[in-house]
């Protein structure tokens, strides 16, 4: 059994010493991140390493499950994130970059004042359980806006404009929130 610092959802269920309402109440969480990987699974597996990831309803599934599943992973580190959300996405970069292994850079739209900001993501699902083996999401450009973000009003007319510079300048951005989860045995700065 993997063995974690932090309570993650893979060793929640799996730890029979964790209390029964510890899991019961991660279980929804767990569903959503084995509803992600089986989604992105199955939109990968037809394609070859540098491919694009085409919408289809495999990933779409993949963005409905992330958009829980990013302010999951960022309230952990950023108690911020416990009260924002993410309500959609727009990619200008959705790659297959290994066999069970994506990457995806554009915007992703934030609820509470629907404006859109920077994310860049990237991703490997386990090849033999539902589950996420290792990630690196980086979500808001820092800026002025709450939560101290760069933001662009949905509908404004620089969304694609800023939505088209995110992979050109994603070396440049200085990003406000960041989660690594690394594979196991190795640390996150190793990633």
């Amino acid at each position: 059994m993997r063995s974690c610092r932090r309570i993650c959802l893979r060793c929640a269920t799996e730890n029979p010493r964790l209390s029964s309402g510890v899991r019961r109440h991660m279980s929804p969480s767990i569903a959503v991140e084995r509803m992600a990987c089986r989604s992105l699974r199955a939109a990968l597996a037809p394609l070859a390493v540098g491919s694009c990831v085409e919408t289809s309803d495999d990933r779409q599934s993949f963005e409905s499950a992330l958009e829980l599943l990013i302010p999951a992973w960022l309230q952990d580190k950023y108690p911020w994130w416990r009260h924002e959300g993410v309500d959609a996405f727009r990619f200008t970069v959705a790659r297959k970059v290994g066999p069970s292994e994506a990457e995806f850079i554009g915007l992703c739209l934030l609820i509470s004042d629907q404006s859109w900001t920077p994310m860049h993501l990237r991703l490997r699902v386990s090849s033999d359980e539902e589950a996420v083996d290792s990630l690196q999401c980086k979500v808001g450009e820092v800026g002025e806006g709450l939560g101290g973000l760069a933001r662009t009003p949905y509908g404004s007319t620089r969304e694609s404009k800023v939505l088209h510079s995110v992979a050109e300048r994603i070396e440049a951005i200085t990003w406000a929130y960041i989660w690594i989860q690394a594979p196991d045995g190795l640390e996150p700065d190793e990633v």
